[in-house]
């Protein structure tokens, strides 16, 4: 089964008893999912992205939803951004992102849906695991690169730059053993220059929001 990026991204982030998100902030969580919108039409050679500039190569949609969304709004911006301007951009909608996401998860049967209300007012969302064994090729995937010398394909190196961007190995590894790996993900993590490049973005963008004391959550 071929998965997207930002699915598996949430895969790999689903607290499998609960169903839910670790406490991830929003806007990390965010910037990731947005990295992954525009790696995944990297991969798929519909954009060129570098560190400075943005080129679209092919406009042919994907079709997938979230994709063929962020590839058109692209193709239609009058004036020529960077990819820390379409980031920024795809970031703004991290929340439909991660709806969409559990929805086409949902649809595949790898994961249900169950909505209970806290007080009878708020509602709370979960994904129970249905398939698990798409969720444990994931992981397994990725444990496997990180503790053997296998040189990873470009879709695992730039999930590597993007959970490492955002230290979200920490939901996979405990500390002692994600201190021991940490020289292992960085040596993946420097294999693709789009990866390294959405990477660099990602910490500057959290940076600038450190520094004007803007919330993170």
């Amino acid at each position: 089964m071929n998965l997207t990026l930002v699915e598996e991204i949430l895969l790999l982030l689903l607290d499998d008893e609960k169903g839910t998100l670790p406490p991830v902030p929003q806007l990390t969580l965010h910037f990731v999912l947005a990295g992954g919108v525009l790696m995944e039409l990297a991969i798929n050679n519909r954009i060129d992205s570098h560190i400075e500039t943005l080129d679209i190569i092919d406009s042919a949609p994907l079709n997938d939803p979230i994709l063929d969304q962020y590839l058109e709004k692209i193709c239609a911006h009058p004036e020529h951004q960077d990819v820390k301007y379409w980031i920024n951009s795809i970031a703004d909608d991290g929340a439909e992102i991660v709806d969409q996401g559990f929805k086409r998860l949902v649809e595949r049967g790898i994961l249900g849906e169950s909505e209970k209300r806290f007080l009878w007012v708020m509602k709370t969302r979960s994904y129970p695991m249905i398939d698990g064994s798409v969720e444990r090729e994931v992981k397994l995937r990725i444990m496997n690169i990180l503790y053997s010398d296998e040189i990873p394909d470009q879709r695992d190196v730039v999930i590597f730059c993007l959970m490492d961007a955002c230290d979200m190995f920490r939901t996979l590894l405990g500390p002692v053993e994600l201190n021991r790996m940490r020289p292992r993900i960085s040596d993946i993590s420097k294999l693709d220059l789009i990866g390294q490049a959405t990477t660099k973005l990602i910490r500057e963008i959290q940076v600038a929001l450190v520094a004007t004391h803007a919330p993170l959550f």
